[in-house]
């Protein structure tokens, strides 16, 4: 009897954006940044929860994916934000697995010294429906899309360590 394909909701939470990606095994399902509108950190955290809380019942998934967070580059709202993505995944019983941008870069990249801006040439590469959005990123002066090609990304490194 084939084994079932994991369902992966990968994300990659911000103070103001969450990049998101939906994987069933290798198959990408649905991408996109969501912008957290609230003006206060706790609004923020609030804002976030139910965002991730839509995309777990619209998704169903039985694995998170998330991008660790740099300790350095992190704030105490983000802090609060991971607390609950961890705390939503405990109560919804999903396996999480965290990765950061260097174990990402690492899995994906073809060159050793992999950029944000590489990293999401390779997944534009892997996933060619995402073109469009890498043209668009990389006319961009500031980053827009690239939070959602690092989720489509630690979805990936998810599904290949699931694989192995």
């Amino acid at each position: 009897m084939p084994k079932e394909s994991p369902r992966i909701l990968a994300v990659n939470p911000g103070s103001r954006y969450i990049g998101f990606a939906a994987f069933r095994g290798p198959e990408l399902l649905d991408w996109g940044v969501r912008v957290i509108t609230a003006k206060t950190p706790r609004g923020r955290v609030r804002v976030a929860g139910h965002i991730l809380k839509e995309a777990i019942e619209r998704f169903q998934p039985d694995t998170l994916a998330v991008k660790r967070l740099d300790s350095s580059r992190s704030s105490t709202s983000l802090d609060r934000l991971t607390d609950s993505i961890r705390e939503l995944s405990r109560r919804r019983k999903l396996k999480v697995h965290q990765y950061s941008i260097t174990q990402l870069k690492h899995g994906l990249c073809s060159e050793v010294n992999g950029n944000k801006r590489r990293l999401a040439a390779e997944v534009a590469g892997t996933y060619p429906i995402l073109s469009r959005y890498f043209q668009k990123e990389m006319a961009n002066r500031h980053p827009y899309h690239l939070r959602m090609f690092e989720a489509v990304a630690l979805g990936v490194v998810c599904y290949r360590q699931a694989e192995k």
